[in-house]
C-alpha cells in the first residue's frame, strides 16, 4: 500500500515544490503519478507506505511524446512517386 510524490524546485527539501501525489490510483493499492516535466530540470520522487509501512518497490518511468498540434515539425514531400 504505497504513496508516491513528485517534487521540483531545488536541491534541498526546504525548496521543493510538490507537483503530484498519489495514494492508490494504480492497480490495487499501488500508487501512480503523472506529470509534465522539462529536460534539464531536477526532480525528486518520494515513495512511502501507508502508516509508515516499509518494503521494496519498483519504479517505472515512461516518456509519452505528445502528438504535434501545430505541425511545426512537419515533413514536406514533393514529386509524383511517394512511397
Amino acid at each position: 500500500d504505497s504513496t508516491m510524490a513528485l517534487f521540483s524546485g531545488g536541491q534541498s527539501q526546504a525548496t521543493l515544490f510538490q507537483l503530484a501525489f498519489d495514494d492508490d490510483a494504480g492497480d490495487g493499492l499501488l500508487s501512480f503519478i503523472g506529470s509534465d516535466v522539462v529536460a534539464g530540470e531536477v526532480y525528486a520522487i518520494s515513495v512511502g507506505g501507508y502508516a509508515s509501512s516499509r518494503g521494496n518497490f519498483t519504479l517505472a518511468i515512461q516518456q509519452i511524446v505528445p502528438f504535434p498540434d501545430n505541425f511545426a515539425d512537419r515533413l514536406t514531400f514533393a514529386g509524383d512517386n511517394l512511397t
